[in-house]
């Protein structure tokens, strides 16, 4: 008998990243070290410190996963992260 097992590492959407309350943590995070964020290879998000800002590394996302759906998901997450665009209020605390 074989047994379902979720997949640890997922993909994910700007709108589950919100609504988990992702993208507000990293914004803080970046704002707090000075981070630069970018959009990476295979659909990540990644960042650099002031100290290292030709380093980059992906961001952990939620279930250790680094994926989003696409490369639209991960625009819209980083205008959240920089700013460019407000992070909507999370449906699980109206």
């Amino acid at each position: 008998m074989s047994q379902q097992l979720t997949p640890k590492h997922t993909t994910y959407t700007a709108a589950e990243l919100v609504e988990c309350g992702w993208v507000a943590r990293v914004r803080a995070a970046i704002l707090k070290h000075n981070n630069t964020v970018c959009i990476g290879t295979h659909a990540t998000i990644r960042a650099a410190t002031a100290e290292k800002p030709n380093v980059w590394h992906d961001i952990l996302l939620p279930n250790g996963s680094y994926q989003l759906t696409d490369v639209m998901q991960c625009a819209v997450v980083i205008d959240m992260l920089e700013g460019r665009t407000p992070i909507p209020e999370s449906k699980a605390k109206a």
